[in-house]
């Protein structure tokens, strides 16, 4: 009557990603925590089956790792419709703000970061996640969708794995 669950976290292109949070939450609220190993792999050990939990990862730490001005002149180009990110995880990260859009106020807003202004953005963490089964509706208009940024899982029998999210970093 226990079963574990696995997954890992990495980019579009394959880059797994260290430091994350990953909670896991059942239905009476309890709630375990885990830090992510280098290789981009989580794992929750003997939980209880016929239950139901939301998987959730968490990374809001150094804002500014990885961003260039070359990531701000990529935001510009799609604001002034020039050249558009071509992934709909991008246009996740270009949403510097997390306002839903991308506009010129993400562009101050990494403006900021990359002049060393201020050291995160306050209205959004530094890190999303995706889950990594989710096909978008419109990959040219994510924001207008509401992604899944969790993993459900309605009644745990097994062991599962492969649960995986795709890392996006903010302004990168």
């Amino acid at each position: 009557s226990i079963a574990d669950v696995s997954g890992g976290i990495q980019t579009e292109t394959f880059q797994n990603v260290e430091q994350v949070d990953v909670i896991i939450a059942n239905a009476d609220s309890s709630v375990m925590q885990t830090e992510m190993a280098a290789s981009g792999t989580y794992e929750f050990d003997d939980l209880a089956t016929c239950e139901h939990y939301t998987i959730t990862p968490f990374k809001d730490i150094n804002h500014k790792n990885g961003i260039t001005t070359f990531d701000l002149v990529k935001i510009i180009k799609h604001v002034l419709e020039t050249e558009y990110l071509d992934s709909p995880y991008k246009i996740i990260g270009a949403d510097v703000n997390g306002n839903g859009e991308i506009a010129i106020s993400d562009v101050i807003e990494l403006r900021k970061l990359i002049l060393l202004f201020q050291d995160a953005v306050p209205t959004n963490t530094s890190w999303r996640f995706v889950d990594g089964d989710y096909n978008f509706v419109d990959p040219t208009d994510p924001l207008n969708e509401n992604f899944p940024e969790y993993k459900e899982i309605s009644m745990l029998h097994d062991d599962m794995s492969l649960l995986d999210f795709v890392a996006i970093k903010i302004g990168d």
